[in-house]
């Protein structure tokens, strides 16, 4: 378990010119300050808190350096014939450190058993050098070290205190406050005085029996600071502040007799004397520093924004001009009167043979003709010609091909031929009369302004429906435009079915759709945007799915989207009901039908949630019933059209505004701790759960050999994770390379053995047997963190006692999206990780899913223990997908982040499968997983996903 923070290399990389004994110096040039310091220890510089940790070492010496950091004291030691072994947090400064020394073992030194990494080693010195004001209770870990001394063995350490140069320059720039565990960031936890010092070694049972002062007055030697850059008052009140302020301390200590010393309370905060004197300074100068780094910020932002704002307006210029080049060479073109004498024999054409159909062909035949006599001359098209067996087929299945037309026609094509074609049409009035359960369905249409053709669209859309037991509810919300009354008025009383009221003034879309509402008396309701269309059998389709679900109380359905050129395309192909998706963006949208007895209970429409209303509206349904129901067909078209959000989520930003407080909203009336914040895109959120308390997560790694894949997990765990209470347990099933085996003993962690043959069932099983976590966190060797707060964002959600696992983003070497979930089926009814690749922003959201992957999935070890762990007879793979499934079987919801994100580099560990069959996976696994799972069908696959037609639907 990681419980403080690391300790980060205080010293760049050693200069190549250290001939003279006196390193090169670096600069840092910043506003305001100029920092130099030397990058290698001088020891002729008595000055100097390293020459003075050197002098008290002595030579000849076996030496244990607590954070070595870069390695600089580590190379004189050893330059002078100490055995050094190195103990370092950082893994990159370890590895530039371990050159100079014997050995150096990676790890927290607050976290590993010394017993075990050390045994009966011993040491002469014990040196810690500027670390022990990182530990989170140093003088646990001076008791814990004084074991390892060698009799007559010593302590040496340099504690810095506010003259500590990096951190000094800090608190000067006001860079540094009060945090939750430190006094200046999450590294720095403490500053000493003298008296601090020497209770703390007391409490840790050692006698202080040299100390060493350096007086480092206002950065003397190493650091200078020059005085023009600060206020005068602030610089004098530093060197005015007592001696035990100005100083360095390097001291030596060796552990006292038996009784010697008075039991003394450890502090475990900053000495009060320290706080004192630091309050003052800190209030004096705290709010001018703030505002000043305010300014500074927004002066920069300004700029950076002023410099994009010329880019863009140049870019526009550019635009403009070659835009009005293309509508000057496109205005010549259709002003032909070739042009418009060919696009009216287009249209003719498309009239009287659409793309889909044998007229198509037929018309066009000598067209095709004209090409086979210019590619195989004449002799060649009579013998072509002659064979009509042979061509004329292939001719006419192309002509009912969709995959034939035009790109721009095929969806549309798809659809008249296998959705809405005249057999179709009359096959489901056929299946209509057998219904038992035909309920009225008031289609609630609140208009403004729109223009009067997409209006007039709108309405037929609905009059032209294949079930007619319908009413349409209009509310014109004052339009200004006589067209759009006068298109009205020729529906008013043209059909009793359709209800038309006037608002005397606009009042906004939620006030015109309410107003519709209230005209309704069917048994559901529906809702139409007044530039948008329903498909001829949108409402037949709801009525087949409530004589087979008579309970359902909010249904929605797929939809498409029509250009303005009256093209369809890009079909939306939705998971099912998945609640987590929909607190991301309002995913089901339209065609929504709710039972209107639910709408009046929830209150219908609430005002001051324009642009969101009917997210705001679908979240309070869903909070009072689960009977959701979804048809698997696009039943809606909505119109890209200007201002539209179909068009651009950017066109309404105070749409997005009312969505965000229509989830801030549905949090709190659940009961939920948590925030709203923006999402990926536009229009997306995301919802950040309160994490209750701080659980121990346990992160289990299985492992064999392969030290490289392994050292590369951890130390991006260790070097990345900002969750602090978690345990690393490394499951090792019989690795024999002694690299690895080496780094097992050595990385500072628990390992536990697994010998036997390879199940990763088992391995996995026996793991959570042993670890004491809340949470399991199960993760592969071959996985790589990214994003620092992965822990969190996995914990926030599998803390919620509907959710049964949680699965991360994980991303191929190359970048390519490897997981986004599992989707059950394909391959004949297997299972694969998705890769969405951008469809309609499901990979980059929060949602739900079938399963998710184990190489990395967090659950809790109460729902795992309640499972019975992953099902053994997998010995390989679907262990993991099988396990989600029987916690979706028990209710439990299984969820994607995005927000936890790390490389995986798949099956490096041993490759796909062990059978030798060349297969990915076992052939046991497969026939397993295929006869438990037989028949399931994934609710959160869009079919359509990899192609631009989705499937027929049945009838």
């Amino acid at each position: 378990m990681t419980t403080g923070p690391e300790h980060s290399p205080a010293q760049p990389a050693p200069s190549a010119d250290t001939s003279s004994g006196r390193g090169a110096e670096f600069s840092s040039s910043q506003e305001g300050h100029a920092l130099r310091y030397a990058a290698t220890i001088d020891l002729n510089e008595q000055n100097t808190s390293q020459t003075q940790m050197i002098l008290l070492t002595g030579r000849d010496r076996k030496v244990l350096e607590v954070g070595p950091a870069m390695g600089d004291m580590t190379r004189v030691l050893s330059e002078r014939g100490c055995r050094v072994t190195g103990l370092e947090i950082d893994p990159v400064a370890a590895r530039i450190a371990e050159q100079f020394c014997e050995r150096m073992i990676v790890g927290n030194i607050e976290q590993m058993d010394l017993d075990e990494v050390f045994g009966e080693e011993r040491f002469d010195v014990i040196l810690f050098s500027d670390v022990l004001e990182h530990l989170v209770d140093p003088a646990a870990v001076l008791a814990k070290v004084r074991g390892l001394l060698a009799e007559g063995g010593t302590v040496c350490a340099s504690i810095p205190n506010v003259a500590h140069g990096s951190v000094r320059l800090k608190l000067l720039e006001g860079e540094f406050r009060y945090r939750e565990k430190g006094l200046l960031d999450s590294t720095h936890l403490r500053f000493f005085d003298r008296a601090g010092v020497e209770e703390m070694f007391a409490a840790a049972g050692y006698a202080v029996t040299e100390w060493r002062h350096i007086d480092v007055g206002i950065f003397a030697n190493e650091f200078e600071l020059r005085e023009q850059d600060y206020p005068h008052e602030l610089i004098e009140a530093i060197n005015a502040s007592p001696d035990s302020l100005t100083y360095q301390f390097v001291l030596k200590a060796e552990p006292a007799p038996e009784g010697s010393l008075k039991p003394v309370v450890r502090p475990t905060e900053q000495p009060a004397s320290a706080r004192k004197m630091l309050e003052p300074l800190w209030q004096a100068d705290l709010r001018a520093w703030e505002l000043k780094e305010q300014t500074h910020r927004l002066q920069g932002k300004l700029q950076e924004r002023d410099a994009e704002l010329d880019g863009a307006k140049r870019a526009i210029g550019l635009l403009e001009g070659r835009l009005a080049g293309l509508q000057h060479a496109h205005d010549m073109v259709v002003n032909r009167i070739n042009y418009r004498l060919w696009m009216k024999v287009v249209g003719y054409i498309d009239a009287i043979a659409p793309w889909g159909t044998r007229r198509r062909r037929l018309i066009l035949l000598p067209g095709y003709a004209l090409r086979i006599l210019l590619d195989k001359g004449p002799k060649g098209f009579l013998l072509h010609m002659v064979r009509v067996w042979q061509w004329a087929p292939g001719l006419l299945r192309r002509a009912m091909d969709p995959s034939a037309a035009p790109a721009q026609h095929r969806y549309k094509v798809w659809e008249d031929l296998y959705v809405l074609s005249p057999e179709l049409v009359k096959a489901m009035k056929r299946k209509l009369k057998t219904f038992d359960y035909k309920p009225q369905i008031s289609i609630v249409l609140p208009v403004y302004n729109p223009e009067p053709e997409w209006l007039r669209a709108a309405i037929d859309s609905v009059t032209g429906q294949i079930y007619s037991k319908w009413e349409l509810c209009i509310a014109d919300d004052g339009s200004t435009r006589q067209d759009v009354k006068d298109t009205l008025k020729e529906y008013e009383g043209s059909d009793p079915r359709i209800k038309i009221t006037y608002l005397p003034a606009n009042k906004g879309i939620t006030a015109a759709s309410q107003a519709a509402l209230d005209l309704a008396t069917g048994e559901f309701v529906g809702f139409l945007g007044h530039d948008d269309e329903l498909k001829p059998h949108a409402l037949y389709q709801v009525i087949k799915l409530l004589n087979e679900r008579r309970d359902l109380d909010f249904i929605y359905s797929d939809l498409d989207h029509k250009d303005l050129d009256g093209i369809l395309r890009d079909p939306f192909r939705k998971p099912d009901w998945s609640p987590d998706f929909l607190k991301s963006c309002n995913y089901v949208t339209h065609f929504s039908v709710f039972r209107k007895a639910v709408l009046d209970k929830v209150g219908g429409f609430r005002e001051g949630y324009d642009g969101s209303q009917d997210w705001d509206l679908t979240l309070r349904v869903t909070e009072v019933t689960d009977r959701i129901g979804h048809v698997r067909t696009p039943l809606y078209t909505w119109r890209q059209v200007p201002n539209s959000i179909a068009h651009s989520d950017a066109t309404k930003p105070w749409a997005h505004d009312a969505a965000r407080r229509a989830l801030a909203d549905a949090l709190a009336r659940q009961g939920v701790k948590g925030r709203v914040e923006d999402g990926p895109y536009a229009g997306y959120y995301r919802i950040r759960y309160e994490i209750q308390g701080e659980p121990k997560v346990s992160i289990i790694i299985p492992t064999r050999d392969r030290a490289d894949l392994l050292k590369t997990c951890i130390d991006s765990i260790r070097r990345l994770s900002t969750y602090r209470n978690y345990e690393i347990v490394v499951v090792d099933n019989d690795s024999s390379d002694p690299v690895a085996l080496d780094y097992l003993n050595t990385f500072g962690g628990r390992v536990i053995r697994h010998p036997g043959e390879f199940n990763f069932s088992k391995i996995i099983n026996f793991a959570a047997e042993h670890v004491d976590g809340e949470y399991l966190l199960l993760l592969n060797n071959d996985t790589e963190v990214i994003t620092p707060d992965w822990i969190e964002a996995m914990l926030e959600h599998a803390q919620r006692p509907e959710v049964g696992a949680v699965g991360a983003r994980l991303l191929f070497p190359d970048g390519r999206a490897q997981h986004e979930g599992v989707i059950v089926g394909p391959g004949d009814g297997l299972a694969g990780n998705i890769d969405f690749e951008g469809y309609f922003g499901i990979g980059r959201c929060i949602h739900n899913a079938s399963a998710v992957t184990a190489a990395c999935m967090m659950t809790r070890a109460e729902v795992f223990k309640g499972l019975g762990g992953f099902d053994e007879d997998l010995v390989v793979a679907y262990n993991d997908v099988d396990y989600c499934l029987r916690a979706g079987d028990k209710g439990f919801l299984i969820l994607y982040t995005p927000y936890a994100v790390l490389r995986h580099d798949e099956a490096a560990t041993r490759g796909y499968g062990d059978d030798n069959t060349g297969k990915s996976h076992p052939v046991a696994d497969e026939e397993f997983f295929r006869t438990r799972w037989k028949g399931y069908i994934d609710p959160f696959d869009p079919p359509s996903l990899k192609i631009d037609l989705p499937p027929v639907p049945s009838i």
